[in-house]
């Protein structure tokens, strides 16, 4: 099959923590990034007040600086709250239909049938793949659910060709 005979992909996958995980980080990037670099700044003034003399306030910046490190910059945290918030979807199916005319997804208790003009963008990574409208994600595919690498790739690469399409940036 050449890229050009690929017209779509189903996907059939059930629904596990990691999955959320993943789209959560993904989704949260910027803000864990800059969740990162406060926490590094606290831990740093915490030490600068430790050498001054003031260890009670220095312990305390360290301390709320190291949480935030662990909280923003590891899967730990994002995988507890995802076990918490998550319990309605963990465990369910999911199903896309991703087609010339857009995306049909169903799982739990979501049925949505999205054109491609109201996709604007897809962000991809090593784990996920979330079509989005503006800055609000459509839906969200774990890469494990392809069949292979090279699917995945062939999806990414039809979905973004959609995308263009639909906006006029790809010949018809």
């Amino acid at each position: 099959m050449t890229d050009s005979d690929f017209t779509g992909f189903e996907l059939d996958f059930v629904i596990k923590p990691d999955h959320l995980v993943d789209y959560l980080r993904l989704r949260q990037a910027t803000l864990n990034r800059v969740g990162g670099i406060i926490a590094v700044a606290l831990v740093v003034v915490g030490i600068y007040f430790v050498m001054n003399g003031d260890p009670i306030l220095g312990a305390f910046e360290i301390g709320v600086g190291s949480i935030m490190l662990v909280t923003s910059q590891t899967r730990l945290f994002d995988s507890w709250r995802v076990r918490r918030a998550g319990r309605a979807v963990i465990g369910t199916r999911a199903q896309f239909k991703v087609d010339e005319s857009g995306i049909h997804i169903e799982n739990a208790g979501q049925t949505q049938d999205v054109d491609w003009p109201a996709i604007t963008e897809l962000k991809v990574s090593d784990a996920i793949i979330v079509p989005m409208r503006d800055r609000m994600p459509v839906a969200w595919m774990p890469t494990e659910a392809f069949a292979s690498g090279t699917a995945r790739d062939q999806a990414i690469a039809f979905m973004r060709e959609q995308i263009a399409r639909s906006r006029g940036d790809a010949p018809a």
